[in-house]
């Protein structure tokens, strides 16, 4: 069902966004009133050796990201009111000169995982509040996060606007999946002509100032599986109308080579996911009809029990995959 709890809608593969609005008494023959947003989109650039793929593909996307902006300034047809646009990095101490190269508002991070906690292999990888939370500011009323190998279509920036104006106030937009291609800015335009495919995996995320103020953290990593699941856990609790967009052509990615699910990763990604479980036995007391619901819908990992004594959370039926910290 589209409707994953009482406040979270997911779209179905080939529903269209006309069907959406309507399913929350909406005509997208009657435009909502346009507001005036201000949103700031950060990004986490790590330097990559000269004339690798990783730094070609974060050039590409930066420039998706500026082409995206260039657009919502230049579209006299879109009304009057048009979202200002602004972007950030946050960039570890190492990161930060790359970084530059493409944003002049960067802003150092000034911890890694590895000073939460130690893992087999090191790697300095960013905590995901932690740059979340680089994005705060009074100049700006809406966060837009994605992850540097996510390429934003020129419509992208304006297409959030209007689905805010209709009332959504938190955005999950999973990305189309195109074949591999030379990351070459010139080529955009025919990378973007590629509809690709649908992927399942949340990698683009638009959140109100005031909800993120209201998250409770956690210390996941990002670049290893399950980062994720707490910033969505968060999402659900604080969301007036929440909608998973997982059929548009919004974004796309180069490939699908999976490289945050590598079994070099496996200590990371069990840490993520001990992170999240821990987030959702704070959140779920408060709202366990939801949880119970948003976790039953999903093809989640876990499922959430009541009875007498309160909540547990427990794996979901079939499940495999080890738990390092959940009920039995």
């Amino acid at each position: 069902m589209p409707h994953l709890c009482d406040n979270t809608y997911q779209q179905s593969p080939g529903e269209s966004l006309h069907n959406i609005l309507l399913a929350h008494g909406f005509s997208s023959d009657i435009p909502p009133v346009r507001q005036s947003r201000r949103f700031r989109h950060i990004v986490n650039p790590f330097s990559a050796g000269p004339g690798s793929q990783a730094q070609a593909m974060q050039a590409l996307t930066f420039a998706a990201m500026q082409q995206a902006a260039d657009c919502v300034e230049g579209n006299p047809t879109d009304g009057a009111v048009r979202p200002d646009v602004r972007f950030r990095a946050a960039a570890m101490p190492g990161d930060i000169d790359f970084a530059k190269r493409f944003f002049p508002d960067t802003v150092p991070l000034s911890r890694s995982i590895l000073d939460v906690r130690t893992f087999e292999v090191p790697r300095p990888l960013p905590l995901l509040f932690d740059l979340i939370e680089a994005a705060l500011g009074d100049d700006v009323d809406t966060i837009i996060f994605t992850n540097v190998d996510i390429l934003p279509l020129p419509h992208f920036y304006a297409a959030i606007s209007r689905l805010l104006d209709y009332g959504f106030d938190m955005l999950v937009i999973n990305r189309r999946t195109i074949d591999a291609a030379c990351p070459d800015p010139s080529l955009l335009s025919l990378l973007f002509a590629d509809c690709g495919r649908r992927h399942e995996g949340h990698d683009c995320f638009v959140l109100s100032v005031a909800a993120i103020r209201r998250f409770i953290r956690t210390n996941a990593c990002v670049g290893a599986a399950a980062v994720m699941r707490g910033l969505i856990y968060n999402m659900v609790a604080s969301a007036t109308r929440m909608l998973i967009l997982t059929d548009v052509h919004l974004t796309c990615h180069l490939g699908d080579d999976k490289t945050w699910a590598s079994p070099a990763l496996e200590d990371y990604i069990h840490h993520n996911w001990d992170e999240a479980i821990a987030l959702l036995r704070q959140l779920a007391p408060a709202h366990p009809d939801r949880f119970t619901a948003f976790c039953e819908a999903l093809p989640d990992r876990v499922r959430i029990q009541r009875d007498t004594q309160g909540i547990r959370i427990v794996k979901a039926p079939g499940s495999n995959r080890p738990f390092p910290k959940i009920d039995s």
